[in-house]
C-alpha cells in the first residue's frame, strides 16, 4: 500500500509527473518572490508624496530633485540594493533598480536636476517591466533558455498583462480577452519569428522596441487617468497593443465577413482597404498563408489570426519581414529569385484592374525598367530578396505590384523617391535590458 494513502495523504506517487509539475511551480514561485523583494515597495512608488521629501525646492511651482537628493531617495527606497548573483541574466544581473547611470540617462533641467514627474514615471515604468520580465521568464518560458511559444505568450497577455492592468479589462469583455491575446502576440511573433518556428527567444523580445510598446500598452490608461493626460481615440487606435486597436481589427474583421460564418475567403478579403488589391496577389496569399476549406462552399478561408498577418503583411511593408513574406508571394516559381515573367503574371492584374477604371497602363517594358533601375540588383536579369532588402524602397516596388491605388500614387508622383525605413529600423533596433526598461520610462514622458 502506498504509504501517503496510508497516512491519508494525497494519492500521488513521488515520482509522478503531477508531483515534479507542482514542486516545480513551487519553486518559481519562491524565486519570483526573492527576486521581487529586491525591488522596491510598490506602494511607495506610486505614493507621489513619497518623492516630495527629496525634492530640492519643493516650494516652488517646479520641483526638481539634484543628484544629491537622488542619491538620498535611492537609499531610501532600496536600502538593501546589492547585486545578486542568483538573478539570471534575463533579469538585469548586477544592474540596480536606480544607480547612478539611472540619473544621467533621465532627461534633465538645465541646472542638471530631475523633474519630480520625470523620475516618478520612469520608477513606476521600470517596476512594472521588471515583474513583466520575471514573470515571463520564471513562469511562461518553455526551458532554461529563455524560449517561449506563442500560446505561452498569449498566456501571459491574458493573465498578467490585462490582469495588470484595469483599463484593459473595463474597456473589453472577458469574451473578448482570447482575441486581444493573438493581437498583441501576433506582432511581436510577426516580426522577431521570422522562420515561423512558433517561438521566440525572450531576450529578443526584451531587446526590441516591441517589449517597450507592450509595455506602454499595459501603463498608458493608468497613465492617463492619474495624471489627467487627454489622448484621443485615433491615438488609442494606432497602438497596435491597445485595447481600441484589437477592437478596431476585430470589427474590420467582422465587417469583411459577408456570410457570419467567422472565416474569411478570397473574395470578402478583397474589400480590404480600398479593395484594390489584385487577384493574383490575394490568391498567392492565400497559397502561401495557412488556410482551411470551407466543406460547404468548397472556398479556401482563413481565421482571424492569418487576417492580423495580412494586416500586419500590409502596413508594415518596408518592413524586413513583410518583404521576406511578400517576396516569396511574388516569386511564385519558388527559384529565389523575381524575373520578367514573375513580374508580367502581376502585371496582368493590375493591368485589367486599371482598364476597369478607365486608366491607362504604362507597357510592361516601361514598367519592368523602372523597378530595374530603382532596384538596381545585383544580376540585371533578376531580383532577390538581398536586392529588394539592400535597395531602400522595397516596399514601393512590392506596392505598385499587388495594389492599384498604390501604383497609381506613385504614377502621380512629382519626384521618384524611395518609401521611409523608418518601421525597419523600429522592429531592428534593439538595446539592452536595463536600457529597455528606462527607455520605456522616457518614451512616454
Amino acid at each position: 500500500m502506498n504509504n501517503n494513502v496510508a497516512k491519508g495523504g494525497p494519492l500521488v506517487e513521488e515520482d509522478s509527473p503531477n508531483l515534479r509539475v507542482s514542486t516545480d511551480i513551487i519553486v518559481r514561485q519562491n524565486i519570483f518572490k526573492k527576486l521581487s523583494a529586491r525591488l522596491p515597495d510598490n506602494q511607495q512608488l506610486y505614493s507621489y508624496k513619497l518623492f516630495h521629501r527629496f525634492l530640492k525646492n519643493s516650494d516652488k511651482e517646479e520641483k526638481i530633485m539634484d543628484y544629491d537628493s537622488y542619491r538620498s531617495f535611492v537609499e531610501y527606497i532600496q536600502p538593501n540594493n546589492r547585486p545578486s548573483s542568483s538573478v539570471s541574466p534575463l533579469f538585469f544581473e548586477n544592474v540596480a533598480f536606480l544607480s547612478p547611470s539611472s540619473f544621467l540617462r533621465l532627461p534633465r533641467t538645465a541646472n542638471e536636476c530631475l523633474k519630480d514627474t520625470t523620475l516618478w514615471y520612469y520608477c513606476s515604468r521600470k517596476h512594472l517591466a521588471m515583474q513583466f520580465l520575471l514573470k515571463l521568464a520564471l513562469f511562461y518560458c518553455e526551458d532554461s533558455t529563455g524560449i517561449i511559444s506563442e500560446a505561452s505568450f498569449q498566456a501571459f497577455v491574458e493573465n498578467e498583462m490585462i490582469e495588470s492592468c484595469p483599463e484593459l479589462k473595463n474597456k473589453m469583455n472577458p469574451s473578448f480577452y482570447p482575441y486581444y491575446s493573438c493581437t498583441v502576440s501576433r506582432k511581436i511573433f510577426f516580426f522577431l519569428d521570422a522562420p515561423r518556428r512558433g517561438f521566440i527567444k525572450l531576450q529578443s523580445f526584451v531587446s526590441s522596441k516591441l517589449f517597450l510598446e507592450c509595455l506602454h500598452a499595459a501603463i498608458s490608461d493608468q497613465h492617463n487617468n492619474n495624471n489627467h493626460h487627454n489622448s484621443t481615440n485615433d491615438e488609442y487606435v494606432q497602438n497596435w497593443f491597445s485595447a481600441e486597436s484589437a477592437l478596431y481589427l476585430y470589427e474590420r474583421y467582422i465587417d469583411l465577413d459577408v456570410d457570419g460564418n467567422g472565416m474569411l475567403s478570397k473574395s470578402e478579403l478583397s474589400r480590404f482597404g480600398n479593395g484594390t488589391l489584385t487577384n493574383i496577389f490575394l490568391s498567392r496569399f492565400f497559397e502561401e498563408c495557412v488556410s482551411y476549406k470551407n466543406d460547404s462552399t468548397c472556398q479556401v478561408e482563413i481565421d482571424y489570426r492569418v487576417y492580423l498577418d495580412f494586416v500586419l503583411l500590409l502596413t508594415n511593408v518596408s518592413s524586413k519581414a513583410a518583404l521576406s513574406i511578400l517576396f516569396r508571394i511574388l516569386d511564385s516559381r519558388g527559384c529565389g529569385a523575381l524575373n520578367v515573367y514573375d513580374l508580367n503574371l502581376f502585371y496582368k492584374d493590375l493591368k485589367a484592374y486599371l482598364e476597369c477604371m478607365g486608366l491607362e497602363s504604362p507597357p510592361l517594358e516601361h514598367l519592368i525598367s523602372e523597378i530595374f533601375d530603382m532596384v538596381r540588383p545585383v544580376n540585371s536579369w533578376e531580383i532577390t530578396l538581398k536586392d529588394l532588402l539592400s535597395c531602400g524602397c522595397g516596399g514601393t516596388v512590392v506596392g505598385i505590384l499587388i495594389d492599384a491605388t498604390v501604383f497609381m500614387e506613385y504614377e502621380n508622383r512629382e519626384a521618384v523617391t524611395g518609401v521611409d525605413e523608418s518601421e525597419t529600423e523600429a522592429m531592428d533596433a534593439s538595446c539592452d535590458a536595463e536600457e529597455a526598461a528606462e527607455a520605456a520610462a522616457i518614451s512616454v514622458l
